[in-house]
């Protein structure tokens, strides 16, 4: 924890089994460091060992099939020196012990998942809330411009009213982009508020959000769309969010925590009241970094309670409540391993330590957010109570397993007894919500309402009021 021994940074690949694609990231030299080459090639393996001259401990390997993430695997490197994309690639084929014929085929190949055609696919309205970074929230905005959908818009909502930067970030990005992009700021704190204001200036009835310490895929939205299509029962979807690099000993463990899929990663399932536990979100439900919906789903639990969430005293916990409001109503959501993003973890241990005690405080806060807003499942959560406290701190429950052996105890345990503040902090900050919400209505009429200004211009289908 000291940092007594030289850390060194791991490799971040996905790597195609079938077509031969790998992309390197966390490399070190750039903007998403979407290096790739295709490994059939004559120099592709020249052109790997050159990009890889660096050591690394270790190897965080997302392993597709034709496009389908197939799985999450870490290898640990014995030697050190260069790490050629055919290298890779034999990682990947066994890990899954799969073979590669002389035409380049995999055994045992699915074949790749058709998209939705672009004429049938939905208008989307992208949500990104963003709060003083400004290098991040331009490295996940041009993310978003290079999307392969063919009709969406991109709506920042800044939560800082103190700065600028996000707005000349934002008009930068849109000046150079075919797509349309509207700014945002949302003066009162918290990622909720941010949220219910940006759903209420989507033009469309479905709503994808991204954080801005990320990077989508290309095909991020198209995935999510296709999604819906192929699963008209539900509202609501979700995927992984892995690792854009892994450069510091905080991101190394964050992962080893168990980072943002505890344990979901690349299983593809429907999620409903039927099928899980909607009160117990292990193995996690989705991420609020990773979800799309429908206005109408949300709008019929409320909208995210502004009382949790980053911003307030719980610091989290907004998106799991939707997630279990939304089963409890007879809800399904849909977990999608090929609607993925790419995520920026916290570098410093200082950061790590303040996440982790903040995923604590909110797993509980969200509990008591269900026993005031929701009391008639007082009887249901009571009869949960015993499993939960045995899969949270017993040394087998699913929580720990989707944690490496090697995680430090004390981080953990200081996660726990961050637990212990979850209820008071979600009572005291339901509390001032309402105090502010009173002050805001009496002194100024339209506070908390966004002020917004479209920055870009692009095709656009028709807007939610149109299609009603």
């Amino acid at each position: 924890m000291s940092g007594a021994l030289p850390f060194t940074p791991w490799l971040v690949c996905d790597a195609d089994i079938v077509t031969g694609h790998v992309v390197r990231r966390g490399t070190g030299k750039g903007e998403s460091d979407g290096e790739s080459a295709d490994a059939n090639s004559a120099d592709a393996n020249h052109a790997g060992a050159d990009r890889s001259r660096e050591n690394y401990e270790a190897i965080w390997l997302l392993t597709r099939r034709n496009s389908e993430p197939l799985g999450v695997s870490k290898h640990y490197l014995t030697q050190r020196g260069p790490i050629t994309d055919e290298d890779v690639l034999s990682i990947a084929r066994e890990s899954l012990g799969t073979s590669v014929d002389a035409a380049g085929g995999a055994d045992d190949a699915t074949p790749p998942r058709s998209l939705a055609s672009p004429d049938a696919v939905p208008p989307i309205s992208v949500l990104l809330c963003t709060r003083r970074r400004p290098d991040a929230l331009r490295r996940c905005l041009l993310s978003l411009t290079r999307q392969t959908h063919p009709s969406y818009e991109i709506v920042v909502i800044d939560n800082d009213p103190s700065a600028d930067s996000a707005r000349a970030v934002t008009a930068e990005v849109a000046a150079a982009s075919h797509v349309s992009i509207t700014y945002a700021r949302q003066t009162t704190p918290g990622l909720s508020h941010a949220r219910n204001a940006g759903v209420e200036l989507a033009r469309f009835e479905h709503v994808a959000c991204i954080d801005d310490d990320e990077e989508a895929d290309p095909d991020w939205l198209m995935e999510v769309a296709t999604t819906f299509i192929l699963n008209p029962s539900c509202d609501v979807v979700t995927g992984p969010m892995f690792p854009a690099e892994l450069r510091s000993p905080a991101q190394v463990l964050y992962e080893k925590f168990g980072g943002h899929s505890k344990g979901r990663e690349a299983t593809r399932g429907i999620l409903s009241a039927a099928t899980v536990e909607p009160c117990f979100p292990l193995p996690a439900f989705g991420a609020g970094g990773n979800m799309a919906f429908t206005v109408s789903a949300l709008r019929r639990v409320g909208m995210f309670d502004v009382a949790l969430g980053a911003g307030t005293k719980p610091a989290g916990g907004e998106d799991t409540q939707f997630f279990t409001k939304h089963m409890l109503s007879g809800g399904s959501i849909a977990y999608e391993p090929r609607t993925l993003v790419w995520h920026y973890h916290r570098s410093s241990m200082q950061e790590l330590t303040f996440q982790l005690n903040s995923y604590g405080r909110s797993l509980t806060a969200y509990y008591a957010s269900l026993l005031l807003t929701r009391p008639q499942v007082i009887p249901h959560l009571i009869a949960l109570a015993p499993r939960a406290l045995r899969e949270i701190f017993s040394s087998n429950g699913v929580r720990v397993t989707a944690t490496a052996e090697d995680f430090p105890a004390e981080l953990l345990a200081n996660n726990r007894r961050a637990m212990l503040g979850g209820p008071w902090a979600y009572v005291t900050e339901r509390i001032h919500q309402r105090k502010v919400a009173i002050i805001g209505s009496r002194s100024q009429p339209s506070q908390g309402q966004p002020d917004h200004h479209q920055l870009g211009h692009g095709p656009l289908g028709p807007s939610r009021s149109a299609t009603r």
